[in-house]
C-alpha cells in the first residue's frame, strides 16, 4: 500500500498555483492611469483629484500626494521631474503638467481642447505629442509649453499613440481600427493599415523584434513590421477587449484584459499563457528594466510583479 501511495505522488503532475504578487494596494477610488518611472521605482498613480507618487516595494509607501484638476479620465506621462496629464474635465479636453518636487500645476494650452485620450514623450526633442477625439495630433514644446503642429483631423477618435524617435516616426490608432505611422517633423502620412473589426486601445513598438504591436476590442494582438505596417502574424487572446500591453524581457509581451487577466505572449512564437490575477478589467501594465512590473484594475487595485514569476 506504502509503494503504491508513492507511485501515485510520483505519478501525479503538481497543480501549478497562480504566481503571488510582491504586494498588492487597494487605492478604494478608480483609477485613471499609472506610470512607472524610469528610475528609483516610483509609481505614478492618477485618480480624478489626485496625483500619487508611491515608492514600489512591499509596503506601497506614499511618497507625495498632490491635487489636480477633477478628470473625468485621463492618462499620464512622466520624466522623473515632471508629469503631464492629459483628459477631460467637464466638456473640455485638458492637459496639466504637474512637478514631482513641489506639486505645481500647470496647465498647458490657453486654447479650447478636444478630449485627450493618450499622450507620448519624445525625449530628444523635449515634445510631447496628445491625441485628441476628433482625430487630431498636437505636438506641444515642453519648454514653451506651446502648440508646435497640428496634423491628421477626420473627426474619428485616436485612442492611442507610441513613439519611434530614432526612426522620426509617431504611431496612432483610432476608434475604426485604423493605424497610421506619421512623421513626426512634417506630420505627414507615411502608411496606413486597418485592424478590421477592431477599435485600437494599445500601440507598441518591440525593440527586440523590430515590429509595431496593436490591440483593442477585439482581442486580437497584431504584430506588423515597423517599416511598411506588413502584418506578420496576429495572436486571438480569446473574447473580450485588451486595454494595455508593455515589453517585457526580449521577445516576451504582457497585455491586460477584462475579466481580470493578464496574458503573457512571446511574439516569436505565438505562445501565450493566460491568468486571471485581479477581480476587475487590467487596464494599465508597465515593467521596467529591471524586471518590476505593476498592472492596476478598474476596481482601483494595483498588483506589484516580479516579471520572472509571470513568464509562461
Amino acid at each position: 500500500m506504502l509503494i503504491f501511495l508513492l507511485l501515485l505522488v510520483l505519478l501525479v503532475p503538481a497543480c501549478s498555483r497562480d504566481p503571488e504578487p510582491v504586494s498588492t494596494w487597494g487605492l478604494n477610488q478608480e483609477i485613471l492611469s499609472v506610470y512607472l518611472l524610469p528610475m528609483h521605482n516610483h509609481l505614478i498613480v492618477v485618480s480624478k483629484t489626485r496625483l500619487r507618487q508611491i515608492l514600489v516595494g512591499r509596503q506601497g509607501k506614499d511618497i507625495a500626494t498632490y491635487p489636480i484638476p477633477g478628470y473625468e479620465n485621463g492618462k499620464v506621462v512622466c520624466t522623473n521631474e515632471t508629469c503631464w496629464i492629459g483628459g477631460l474635465i467637464g466638456r473640455q479636453g485638458k492637459l496639466t503638467s504637474v512637478h514631482l518636487q513641489n506639486g505645481t500645476t500647470v496647465d498647458i494650452g490657453k486654447y479650447p481642447l478636444t478630449e485627450v485620450y493618450d499622450l507620448v514623450l519624445l525625449d530628444r526633442s523635449n515634445r510631447l505629442a496628445t491625441a485628441h477625439a476628433n482625430g487630431e495630433i498636437v505636438l506641444w514644446d515642453l519648454t514653451s509649453g506651446k502648440q508646435q503642429k497640428v496634423f491628421g483631423g477626420r473627426d474619428i477618435e485616436i485612442y492611442a499613440l507610441a513613439a519611434l524617435e530614432s526612426a522620426g516616426k509617431l504611431y496612432s490608432g483610432n476608434a475604426e481600427g485604423v493605424l497610421d505611422t506619421w512623421d513626426i517633423n512634417s506630420g505627414r502620412k507615411i502608411a496606413s493599415t486597418r485592424n478590421e473589426g477592431s477599435s485600437i486601445f494599445s500601440i507598441l513598438y518591440n525593440p527586440f523584434k523590430r515590429v509595431l504591436l496593436s490591440a483593442g476590442g477585439n482581442g486580437i494582438l497584431y504584430v506588423r513590421r515597423e517599416a511598411n505596417l506588413a502584418l506578420q502574424m496576429q495572436i486571438n487572446l480569446g473574447n473580450g477587449a485588451i486595454f494595455s500591453c508593455d515589453n517585457g524581457l526580449d521577445a516576451l509581451v504582457i497585455c491586460g484584459l477584462t475579466g481580470g487577466k493578464i496574458a503573457v505572449i512571446n511574439i516569436e512564437t505565438s505562445k501565450f499563457d493566460i491568468k486571471r490575477l485581479h477581480k476587475g478589467d487590467v487596464t494599465y501594465v508597465k515593467a521596467n528594466e529591471e524586471g518590476t512590473i505593476v498592472t492596476a484594475s478598474k476596481d482601483g487595485v494595483i498588483k506589484l510583479w516580479k516579471a520572472s514569476t509571470l513568464n509562461p
